[in-house]
């Protein structure tokens, strides 16, 4: 019996039932359990269960009094883990004497949530290839997801509970425009938020690729996870993917002694990086207006067979609809911002806001979900911010909500990682070869961009994996 719970190839597969039901639990809302005051999704429930199973490991190592040396070896799996759970009873403690927004209830569960999964993953896994093998399922992940996303940005989103579907009458009045890309997930934010951290890995696959066939491989992934990104119109996303491009670029530099081969890395990724901001942009917004002309073709002479349009649906030009497709530049946002409105100027004002809400409570901040009561309550931000009520930024939503020392801790464990990362990259540069000091800086560097794109953070909790996953690596030897 006590051979199941120490079986390596269980905790594979428990590991791997975490990352799947993690991003794809949105697939399955039929499967919600409604308690009123929570919802159990197949992402909360799977999470619950195996961490039921990790501490149940975990008696039995104390019992028996084996693996003492693991809180000497993991020091930051132990300080994130009660970094974690502290921050859940936090939560839980305004819930129950604070006064909290109906949507307060989701946040706390969520930051229960990543409790759960950063205890299992800790105790599931010990080896790199452990790791590897979770790194490589987010990846796949991400290509699934990626290829989801070109098909939704032709025919428009094939869920209902996405922000972005459309029923077919709605469609027809849309006529011909580029869908946002969302596939699972609540936003085209979420979505290239994702897609940045499966980039991040691929550019470590990328230092290590040996072979003709394994750059090949990276490079089809990495085409495949970029291709919906183009009708994303993610600013921060093109910034990001940029530098990710420039410290791999400089890794490929830095820790080979072969001339040919710094050659031969610099050009391949200073060529894969033109392609991407030139010709393959304009060829998917290209392909994407064609298909998506072909569809609507086909669905307007079948649905006019036999309906009319409603007219109670609103009609959206689709000249309009497509030039915000195409044209949501960095310049035009610019110039958004200067004429007082627009992306960057909606985004400066939710900061100013945050460190408002900040100053009023440095020490408890305002609570789970207490950014979006603060902004309700304040009409001269709301005006600001065209009403927008989410923070957009992880680290104003945990400074505002959760005070000065949830937040000092969190920064605190970050700068750590990297100065253990970039002290371990030195020693990499010594053996010529990348290792897990690179990846850890490549996953950190995404994760920390990561946390300025989607709208509330907290609660996109499929991102924090290649996070827990850092932790891990930080900790486990080559």
């Amino acid at each position: 019996m006590k051979s199941i719970f120490f079986n390596r190839h269980l905790h594979r597969i428990l590991a791997s039932l975490l990352i799947v039901s993690c991003i794809f639990g949105n697939l399955f809302p039929f499967l919600n359990i409604d308690l009123k005051l929570l919802i159990i999704t197949p992402m909360r429930l799977s999470g619950f269960l195996v961490a039921c199973y990790c501490a149940v490991v975990w008696l039995i190592r104390f019992v028996e009094r084996k693996d003492s040396h693991i809180i000497s070896t993991y020091k930051m799996r132990i300080f994130v883990s009660v970094f974690l759970f502290l921050w859940s009873v936090y939560g839980v403690a305004w819930l129950l004497f604070g006064n909290c927004v109906d949507l307060a209830t989701t946040e706390v569960m969520a930051i229960i949530t990543l409790f759960l999964y950063a205890f299992s993953f800790f105790t599931l896994i010990k080896e790199s290839k452990d790791v590897m093998m979770c790194l490589n399922l987010f990846v796949g992940s991400g290509v699934v997801l990626a290829i989801m996303a070109d098909i939704e940005v032709v025919v428009g989103s094939f869920l209902e509970t996405s922000a972005y579907y459309y029923t077919l009458e709605q469609k027809i009045a849309l006529s011909q425009t580029l869908f946002p890309p969302s596939t699972i997930f609540t936003n085209t934010n979420d979505l290239s938020t994702f897609l940045l951290m499966c980039l991040a890995i691929m550019g470590y696959r990328f230092l290590k690729a040996s072979t003709a066939k394994e750059y090949i491989v990276c490079g089809v992934i990495t085409f495949i996870l970029l291709s919906p990104t183009p009708i994303s119109n993610s600013t921060i996303f093109y910034i990001a993917f940029l530098l990710l491009l420039i410290i791999v670029l400089f890794f490929a530099l830095l820790l080979h002694t072969n001339v040919k081969i710094k050659l031969k890395r610099t050009i391949q990724i200073i060529f894969s990086g033109l392609i991407y901001l030139f010709p393959f942009n304009y060829l998917i917004k290209f392909a994407g207006l064609k298909l998506n002309s072909m569809y609507f073709s086909a669905k307007i002479e079948e649905y006019f067979k036999t309906h009319t349009i409603d007219p109670n649906i609103p009609f959206v030009p689709p000249n309009e609809q497509n030039a915000n497709a195409l044209n949501d530049s960095l310049m035009s946002q610019l110039a958004a911002d200067q004429a007082g409105y627009g992306t960057i100027h909606i985004r400066s004002w939710l900061i100013r806001a945050g460190f408002d809400f900040f100053a009023q409570n440095p020490l408890l901040g305002c609570g789970p979900a207490g950014f979006r009561k603060m902004m309700e309550q304040n009409p001269a931000y709301l005006e600001q911010t065209r009403s927008i009520v989410d923070p957009h930024n992880f680290y104003i939503e945990l400074l505002s909500q959760y005070g000065i020392a949830f937040f000092a801790a969190y920064i605190g464990f970050v700068i750590y990682m990297f100065v253990k990362s970039i002290k371990q990259i030195f020693h990499e540069m010594r053996a010529g070869m990348p290792g897990r000091g690179v990846l850890v800086f490549l996953i950190l560097t995404a994760f920390l961009f990561a946390g300025i794109i989607p709208s509330g953070f907290i609660r996109f909790i499929p991102v924090w994996i290649p996070f827990f996953l850092c932790v891990i690596t930080s900790e486990t030897s080559e």
